[in-house]
């Protein structure tokens, strides 16, 4: 690996981090101005129109599995994404929080692979569970609690780490462009269907001028350039180290949250906060033997 392309790897990767990291503080001011639904249905309609702005040709040599791989990461998606967006919703959640909790998807893919080979997971997955475990519990301690909102991001980290092994699956043999773009338009079709059942009416015309700023943000920048960065800046770098980047999320989350909405930094978050950091770093380090 050259050093042009591991810098440009690396850059990638930190700048899509940096991105959603800011997202967190994104999306939870944004639930204050409309409801759940509508922000999911926008941004993923805005990320899907760029995308295929910007690669409808490519979509011309989609094939079955491609269509089907992109549906089920579309679904996934949606719903890791729904139970996040959900949990930052809650008053008693703090967007640092979450995208900490959220980080536990890369301590929880390796025991899902385990399983999937009908394996033990390994010493060093184990002691990163342990290590993610303390630190989750010191992250919540001296708050109200592990909250509703906090199990909410739970299960969107594990749905998220299920959406992991599904791209893991289905970018061996296609167009990783193809695959995203199929992606954000089916997220945005269960998003949409989602929100014409349980009959959300539309954001209230005044009230755009307030809303188009996060909803861009997320839906261009989060969305589509985020998750277009992450793909590009793989090709460069090995896996092991692109985890270890992508970790990074979690670090820039708390930082804008306690940076951006006065978010207390306490010793006790602190600690848990760097339990959780090292139990991701420890379970996707590259084994030495």
């Amino acid at each position: 690996m050259n050093n042009s392309r591991l810098f440009r790897g690396t850059t990638q990767i930190l700048t899509a981090c940096l991105i959603w990291g800011c997202g967190y503080v994104v999306i939870k001011d944004a639930s204050v101005l409309m409801s759940l639904d509508n922000l999911m249905s926008l941004r993923y309609l805005m990320a899907s129109a760029a995308l295929c702005a910007c690669f409808f040709p490519r979509l011309l040599r989609t094939n079955r599995r491609a269509l089907a791989g992109g549906v089920c990461m579309g679904l996934l998606l949606y719903l890791s994404q729904y139970c996040q967006t959900a949990a930052l919703g809650f008053e008693d959640t703090s967007a640092g929080s979450v995208a900490f909790i959220t980080a536990l998807y890369v301590v929880l893919v390796p025991f899902l692979h385990a399983a999937m080979r009908r394996r033990l997971p390994s010493a060093r997955v184990m002691i990163s569970a342990l290590l993610a475990v303390a630190g989750l519990f010191l992250l919540v301690h001296g708050s109200v609690g592990l909250t509703f909102g906090c199990r909410l991001a739970m299960l969107g980290s594990a749905l998220f780490s299920v959406h992991i092994l599904v791209i893991d699956v289905f970018s061996s043999d296609q167009d990783p462009i193809i695959l995203t773009v199929w992606q954000f338009l089916s997220a945005a079709l269960f998003s949409c269907l989602v929100q014409a059942v349980h009959g959300t009416p539309l954001p209230e015309v005044p009230r755009l001028a307030d809303i188009w700023r996060p909803v861009t943000y997320l839906g261009i920048f989060s969305t589509m350039l985020g998750f277009l960065m992450q793909t590009e800046g793989q090709k460069n770098l090995s896996p092991e180290l692109s985890s270890l980047l992508l970790s990074t999320e979690a670090v820039f989350g708390m930082f804008f949250s306690v940076l951006l909405t006065q978010e207390s930094m306490t010793a006790c978050k602190a600690v848990g906060c760097g339990l959780m950091l090292a139990a991701v770093v420890t379970a996707e380090r590259k084994r030495e033997f």
